[in-house]
């Protein structure tokens, strides 16, 4: 016996304008996405770039302190980019460090290198009192706010923890630790993004 034989069916092929078109929309969906996606990505490395440059720069505060002798302060504008590192004036009105000079070998004066930088452009600090505001004005003023002061011993006044960011790439914290001067970069929940 023979066996019946089935009409099959087909399926037709797809047309090579059909091929196009969808590789046509695939393109503009694409083109529409890529610079925002790569938008997010540039700001999100300057974002990080800035928290590495800002580690260079406490170290650097922390080198000064303890090459110098004397202590040295890192301060910023906050809601802006600038950013100083200048030896530490005694004045009497922090008697910590009024303390702590007197059991050092300190000739008094405050005299030292001070560098003044910026971070990238539309990156800003933020402090406890006026958190990072990156969707407000930027700050052109020069009233610095001390944020850390480091110790010649290499260990740093408090505990530090300092937000910065910019529209596009977030907000990110960096944290120092007193007791080493060692800084630490943390996202937003604060766990760990780079040591």
């Amino acid at each position: 016996m023979r066996p019946c034989s089935k009409t099959q069916h087909h399926r037709p092929a797809y047309t090579l304008f059909e091929i196009l078109l969808v590789m046509v929309i695939m393109f503009i969906l694409a083109a529409i996405a890529s610079p925002l996606a790569f938008q997010a990505l540039q700001g999100n490395t300057k974002v990080i770039s800035a928290g590495d440059q800002i580690r260079g720069s406490w170290a650097n505060c922390r080198y000064q302190a303890m090459d110098s002798g004397r202590p040295y302060v890192f301060s910023v504008v906050p809601n802006s980019g600038k950013y100083k590192v200048e030896p530490y004036a005694i004045d009497g009105s922090d008697p910590e460090a009024m303390i702590f000079m007197a059991n050092v070998n300190n000739n008094g004066d405050n005299q030292g290198p001070i560098f003044e930088e910026n971070l990238p452009e539309g990156i800003r600090f933020g402090t406890k009192e006026r958190p990072v505001d990156p969707e407000s004005e930027e700050s052109t003023g020069n009233d610095y706010v001390s944020i850390a002061v480091f110790w010649p011993d290499g260990t740093a006044q408090n505990d530090v923890e300092m937000t910065f960011g910019s529209k596009e790439g977030g907000i990110l914290t960096i944290r120092l630790n007193a007791a080493t001067g060692s800084a630490v970069l943390v996202n937003p929940d604060h766990a760990e993004a780079s040591k």
